[in-house]
Order: structure tokens, then sequence, then C-alpha cells
């Protein structure tokens, strides 16, 4: 993953809010930092740029910035004109520049400064709780991203070189999913805006294997919240009908019927125990504990706690035969409180969509 320079800026911008001595130094050697230049107005930035030698033109600019579709690549030509007096940290201003005049006069036009911005900003709504404002503003990321990496077989990894930007793509598109999600709850449009999302996830980065299983299930969980259950239960069948040994095929579907039902008198417990029991007699399944764990939750919701307390020792029998002393945990996705918790054993692939066992992803810190 390549680091841009305006990486490299906002983490000096943030070690300046937290490091005293270290803004005390910046100050003193002068050094331009974003927020001098974003409090500034247009003209001061441009005849500021005038002072420096860099015969500023609005058209000359926007022409300029539309070619080479990046601040940095604009600032450096300007750096390297004769006329150019700009030295050592006045050099720092230049590009600086170039970044905030994109904002202002040119708001729309995609760049990898532009597309880090718009995805921190959804960052920040996202953890605001303003989950719609989040989803529109990375909608705008997701479109720019799929319509630089035509065809399919592309990897995360390629549009990290394309973005350049704080936030991995690997980990972001994965957030992104989630925010749709919330953001369904709220708007039952962006379901269906997730359900196309995650399909052309698949199809573009078809080269991201460990991320595809994931997103598959989260376009059929989006298709059940936009009432196509029909089409959906059909979807589930495909992903079992491909590989009947992934345990998560069988958990997910059978979660929309109680786990994500609604009221209690909306939910279908027969119908998630068919699902569960089917996903057991699976002699190839890759994670039955998994599937035991979700039985007893399910039977302590449903008012059975004899089978609920059957099902917790199968799942501690087969978390200690395959990693003894590994505890449960319960986590929420999204981490906005938008979804109910999940119990996952650390040896159950990670909700995450990673394709990783729990312990080796968000686990990790658990």
């Amino acid at each position: 993953m390549k680091i841009s320079r305006k990486t490299i800026c906002d983490l000096v911008e943030s070690k300046v809010r937290e490091d005293p001595a270290y803004a005390a130094a910046m100050k003193k050697d002068n050094r331009w930092l974003q927020v001098n230049v974003a409090v500034m107005d247009t003209e001061a930035i441009i005849e500021k740029l005038r002072s420096f030698g860099v015969p500023f033109g609005r058209a000359q600019f926007e022409k300029d910035l539309r070619g080479m579709e990046s601040a940095d690549r604009l600032s450096t030509q300007w750096a390297r004109l004769p006329t150019c007096t700009a030295k050592e940290t006045d050099d720092d201003f230049l590009f600086l520049a170039a970044m905030e005049l994109r904002k202002r006069l040119l708001p729309d036009l995609i760049t990898p400064e532009a597309l880090d911005d718009w995805m921190q900003e959804g960052y920040r709504l996202s953890k605001e709780g303003k989950p719609i404002e989040a989803a529109r503003v990375w909608l705008k990321v997701w479109r720019a991203i799929q319509s630089r990496m035509t065809g399919t077989g592309h990897t995360t990894a390629e549009a990290d070189d394309l973005v350049r930007g704080t936030q991995c793509v690997f980990n972001w598109c994965q957030d992104f999913q989630i925010e749709l999600c919330n953001a369904g709850l709220k708007d039952p449009a962006f379901f269906r805006e997730c359900a196309e999302y995650c399909r052309a996830f698949v199809e573009t980065f078809s080269g991201e294997g460990d991320l595809l299983p994931g997103f598959r299930r989260y376009e059929v969980e989006a298709r059940f919240a936009m009432g196509e259950r029909e089409q959906a239960e059909g979807m589930f069948e495909s992903l079992i009908r491909e590989d009947r040994s992934d345990a998560w095929n069988y958990i997910l579907w059978a979660d929309q019927y109680w786990l994500k039902g609604g009221a209690q008198a909306h939910r279908d417990f027969a119908r998630a125990e068919a699902i569960y029991l089917r996903a057991l007699e699976e002699p190839r399944l890759d994670d039955t504990t998994a599937v035991h764990e979700r039985l007893a939750e399910m039977y302590r919701e449903w008012g059975k706690p004899d089978l609920a307390e059957r099902h917790e020792m199968l799942a501690e029998e087969g978390a200690e035969d395959k990693d003894p002393g590994e505890p449960v945990f319960s986590i929420t996705r999204g981490g906005g409180g938008e979804e109910e918790g999940l119990k996952v054993n650390r040896n159950a692939p990670c909700t995450c969509g990673s394709g990783k066992k729990f312990k080796k992803c968000c686990g990790r810190s658990r």
C-alpha cells in the first residue's frame, strides 16, 4: 500500500493536535499545516501562490487538475517552474493550497486526496451516529473506485494504489457494507444499495478470495431485509450447494428467522431450528461448535431451556476439542448499536466477512 503525501500531512496534523511540544516545534519552524490554509479565504490562497511565483489562473488550475487528477502531481509541477521561489517549508504550502482549492473550486472532482477526504468524512459521520449521511458519502467513494476498476479479478490492494489514503480498502469495504445496513434500518432504500454493492464487489474484486463468501452472504441478508424472501432463500440454497461444509451459510440463513426477525410475534423459531439442524446433518461441516452456540441462544429465546443447555454443552465440548481454553465472545457488528450482539466462538469465521477465524481477526484485541 502506497502512502500518499496527504496521508503524511494528516498524520502530522494529528500529532500536532495531540503533542503540544511537537506543535510548538512545527510553529517555530514556520511549517505549513492544513488547518492554516483552511482558514484562508480563496483569494488569499491564490495571492500567496502568486507570491511564490506560481502563475495561478482558475481556468488553467481546473484544466491542469482535471488532467492530472492529483493535487500532489499538480503542486510538484508548480514547484518545478523556473519562476517558483517556494523553498523547503514553503513547498508544503503549494501542496496544501492545491488540495484546499480543489475542495472549493472542484468539489466533485475525483482525486486520491478527494477519495481519502470522503472516506474520513464517512467515518466521522458514522461515529456521530449518522449512518445515512455516512452511506451517501461512501457511495461516492465506491462509485469512483468501481468506475476506475473495470472488469473482474481485482484485489483491494489494487484499489489501495488508487486511493492511497489513510484507510486501507480491505477494511473500508467491510465498514461500508455495515454502514449501508445501518442506514437501511432508518431508510430501507439502503438495503437495496447494500445488495447491489455486495454483488458488484464480488464481481469487481473476484481476486479477493477471503472476502467473497461474506459479501455473497451479506447480499442475501440485504435481500431478506428488503422483503425478497423467496429470492433470498434460493440464494442461500445456492450457496449451500456450492459449499455444504461452510457452517455460516446455514447459520446466517437461519438467523433471518429469529435473530433479525423483529418482534417475538413475527419470529419463526421452527424454521430457524430446521436450518440449524440441517447444518448439523452435514458430515463435513467446518464449524459444528458455532451451530450449537447459535442453537443454544435461539432455544433460550424460544423458551426451551433444556434444549439450550444441551447445545451449550455440545458447543463447549466442541470448543475444547478444537482449542482448549478459548472463550466465547459477544460482539456487535458495526459498533454503533444498530444490530443485535452475536455470540462468536474464537474459532468461528469472523463476522466482519474477512474469511479468517475470529481469534485471528477482530478477536485479536479481545
